[in-house]
């Protein structure tokens, strides 16, 4: 009874084993490649999204692609980035993991990172091999590889357009894909007196810029009015596109005269990186003093009726009444 016993309860062990090798085999057919790591396998490439003409601007941004294609399972990884000497540069956004089929037809594992660079000077540089430092299963035994990215050659052109460009002290160079300028005063210039004050505010944005590139505050000067001028916010927004420059600056603006002061407007250059044209921005010109006069007059109270107006019209409802009684007595013989 006892044998029997013993063994019922090995044979229902040796079930419950094998319903947990069961489970355990695909994954450890998934962690366990079935054959060495060949050459092929990993890759890792760097690519360079050059504008029209293959080089660009000094100081344009330029999107590098990093991609890396493994068939294997990874463990751990880690990406080694050059000093990029010549270059200012921001990563755009998290690294990304996905699937991706191989010409094979097989599948592996995808690896994407954005990085936006900024050549700082005109030359012809080299963008040193990045360095995918990668923890693999192979065959069962747990092993490092470093997969390098090949050196990628990357020109900065001279600027030969007429004027401007990014070596001339002036104007600033402003190398985007669009700027937008947002004017806003506290309250409206057109309203306040001599001896008053309105805040002016001014914000400069610039997609595909660093916020260290953006101009200075602008100059605002002009006769009859004092300005302080407020300090300079500028800050860099992320986006999955690039990075988007943002500048604000401030003033408040006091008239010293009575009479209008016009203000004209400030424009602002800069290099279209799409079109690869010179195009302009403007801070919009503005007057100072001298009131808004429709809307003064619109806000102004009626003025009180004179007495004749008043007699005549007196005169007109009591008229208006006597018909109205002499109809009513009409109408009721």
């Amino acid at each position: 009874m006892l044998s029997r016993t013993i063994r019922a309860l090995s044979l229902a062990a040796l079930r419950e084993r094998g319903r947990v090798a069961a489970l355990l085999l695909p994954l450890l057919l998934l962690a366990t490649p079935a054959c060495a790591i060949d050459p092929g396998d990993l890759t890792f490439t760097v690519t360079p999204e050059l504008p029209p003409g293959g080089a660009a601007y000094a100081r344009e941004m330029v999107l590098l692609r990093l991609r890396g294609v493994y068939r294997t399972q990874i463990l751990l990884e880690d990406v080694r980035q050059p000093a990029l000497v010549n270059f200012s540069w921001t990563q755009l956004g998290r690294d990304t993991w996905g699937r991706t089929r191989m010409p094979d037809g097989q599948m592996a594992l995808e690896f994407q990172r954005t990085i936006a660079v900024f050549p700082q000077h005109t030359g012809t540089f080299t963008i040193d091999p990045f360095i995918h430092r990668l923890t693999i299963n192979d065959n069962g035994e747990r092993k490092q590889i470093d997969v390098r990215s090949e050196p990628v050659p990357f020109p900065v052109a001279t600027w030969t357009g007429e004027g401007g460009g990014p070596d001339a002290p002036e104007p600033w160079w402003l190398p985007a894909r669009d700027v937008s300028i947002t004017d806003h005063w506290d309250p409206d210039p057109e309203t306040i007196k001599m001896g008053e004050t309105a805040r002016r505010i001014v914000v400069l944005e610039a997609q595909g810029m660093l916020a260290e590139g953006l101009p200075p505050r602008p100059v605002m000067r002009t006769r009859g009015i004092v300005t302080f001028a407020g300090p300079v916010k500028r800050e860099t927004i992320i986006t999955p596109s690039g990075p988007v420059a943002r500048a604000t600056y401030q003033w408040d603006v006091k008239p010293g005269v009575p009479e209008v002061i016009p203000l004209d407007a400030i424009k602002i250059p800069w290099f279209d990186t799409v079109s690869r044209t010179m195009r302009e921005a403007e801070i919009p010109a503005r007057q100072i003093g001298g009131g808004l006069p429709d809307r003064e007059e619109d806000l102004k109270p009626p003025a009180p009726a004179g007495w004749p107006v008043l007699a005549a019209a007196a005169l007109a409802a009591f008229g208006l009444g006597l018909a109205l009684i002499g109809f009513g007595a009409g109408q009721g013989r």
